[in-house]
């Protein structure tokens, strides 16, 4: 396997998803189209299932059931494949919007017309999984057998009833069966990874997980079920990928897969070993491997060997993001200008990345130039109003640098009216709370950190930092033995990142 596949398919790796596609100039025009059609003619019941499909493809699954629900109302009785098609675009549209019950009534419509349908039968059957009835599932999968014997989709429906039924002995006996109609499809060991998951059995989930990845070429799926399975059984994907890479002699693909899933999990002296192998590969010099390893550098507080990877890297292949990860080495390295200046070029414009922002904000807190980290996080502000970071510091410098408490204030109270949407906004807000003399508040926003904080390095990690900017030394002290006893293994945070209310600086 290349590692330009690799790379490929890593770019999902810290991705956030939109909830609905962009609407691209093509696409859009399709929906004018349609629009216009059904201006004339707003029964057009061939059109409303087109526009519904698109608008489902596009993941706006309100417009697309609204339009398929008139199709349907509009349909002449005698259009039965038509009529099929329509409840079963209203099932996928419902199975989506997780309202099972409902797509399951339209799946029986569907089946009521077409009784020997192989894909509908397929999809009533995996919403009968979806509701937890196995029994009336495997009806269906049974059914899809008669029309198809050698049906892998059938007997993995199979194997998947048995599992919900607890009888693991048939879901074996139907999961053997399956990897040998097509023992050759990535997909199969994507699926059987899928089956032991769900069996409690995740180190066999990973053996098949990297099956699969084996054969597959870089496609997203692999490495999306390895990630979402070490999210909760780190160890069992590691000692897979540990034997593994015991095995082979390609390393390189492997190495690449180890360096992500461990960065991922906020396992960097790890991530950095893996990537650190790859440099004794041609591959090594790839700039994305050079990259990633800048960043896994300055983790463990190696500020100097992150510059030289990012200047490699940059010199192979300059990006915005590289740019940026370079300004961020630099402020590790306290050379704040240079930072600045590095970033002078992406802050032109309204729509600046936040981290971008953050970065060039921070530059300017070093260096005392307080009215310009003001403006900088003025952007970040009406760029996300909820940033409460941004806040939080834009707080910071109206109270403690330009003698502004009023603005301060207002800002501290803008974040603890918010909704903290992750333990590191927890903190941030009890460390708001603390600053306005809201003690009892502070306390119990900070309260669920605290409970994760025996287990969670980063919890543990987060709690040393709340008692660092709000004046418990010593209780902050223990937090960050205990981070470190639990593995926290971000050096560059532990020991040198001293920004104001979002660092441990105060224990140092």
């Amino acid at each position: 396997m290349k590692l330009r596949y690799i790379i490929a398919g890593a770019a999902m790796f810290g991705m956030t998803i939109a909830s609905a596609q962009q609407i691209n100039p093509v696409t859009q025009a399709m929906l004018d189209g349609y629009e216009r059609l059904l201006e004339t003619n707003p029964d057009d019941y061939f059109t409303l299932f087109e526009r519904s499909s698109q608008y489902f493809r596009l993941s706006k699954y309100d417009e697309a059931l609204s339009d398929i629900k008139h199709a349907i109302e509009v349909t002449p009785a005698k259009e039965i494949d038509q009529l099929a098609a329509e409840y079963e675009l209203a099932a996928e549209i419902l199975i989506q919007q997780k309202d099972y019950e409902k797509a399951l009534q339209m799946s029986g419509k569907a089946t009521e017309l077409m009784p020997n349908s192989y894909p509908l039968l397929y999809q009533k059957g995996n919403i009968q999984l979806y509701l937890n009835r196995p029994a009336e599932a495997k009806k269906c999968f049974q059914a899809m057998q008669r029309l198809k014997s050698r049906s892998q989709d059938a007997i993995f429906g199979l194997a998947k009833a048995s599992v919900l039924e607890g009888n693991d002995a048939d879901a074996r006996n139907y999961m053997d069966q399956a990897e040998k109609l097509d023992p050759s499809n990535y997909v199969t060991y994507c699926r059987l990874g899928d089956l032991y998951a769900d069996m409690g059995e995740p180190q066999n989930a990973a053996a098949n997980y990297l099956s699969a990845f084996s054969l597959s070429s870089g496609k997203e799926r692999p490495l999306t079920s390895l990630l979402r399975l070490a999210s909760g059984n780190y160890a069992a994907v590691t000692e897979a990928l540990d034997y593994a890479l015991d095995k082979t002699s390609n390393t390189v693909p492997l190495l690449f897969l180890r360096g992500n899933i461990a960065k991922a999990n906020g396992h960097n002296r790890e991530a950095y070993t893996a990537y650190k192998k790859l440099l004794t590969t041609p591959e090594g010099n790839d700039p994305i491997v050079l990259a990633t390893l800048a960043s896994m550098s300055l983790t463990q507080n190696e500020p100097n060997e992150a510059l030289g990877f990012i200047e490699r890297s940059i010199s192979a292949s300059p990006s915005a993001d590289k740019t940026l990860t370079k300004a961020q080495i630099e402020y590790a390295l306290k050379d704040y200008t240079q930072s600045l200046n590095l970033l002078s070029g992406l802050l032109q414009g309204q729509n600046a990345d936040y981290q971008v922002l953050r970065t060039a904000a921070l530059d300017q807190i070093a260096l005392g130039q307080y009215a310009d980290a003001l403006q900088t996080l003025n952007l970040a502000v009406m760029a996300e109003a909820d940033n409460l970071e941004a806040l939080l510091l834009r707080g910071y410098i109206n109270a403690n640098a330009l003698a502004g408490a009023n603005p301060s204030t207002a800002d501290y109270e803008r974040v603890n009216r918010m909704q903290p949407r992750s333990l590191y906004e927890s903190t941030l807000k009890a460390i708001s709370q603390m600053l306005s003399g809201k003690k009892l508040d502070a306390d119990a926003t900070i309260a669920e950190v605290e409970q994760n904080a025996s287990t969670d390095p980063d919890a543990a990690y987060l709690m040393a930092m709340f008692c660092a900017q709000t004046g418990n030394k010593e209780k902050g002290a223990e937090y960050l033995a205990k981070a470190r006893s639990l593995g926290y293994d971000d050096m560059y945070q532990l020991e040198l990142f001293d920004a104001p209310l979002i660092s441990i600086a105060p224990l140092r």
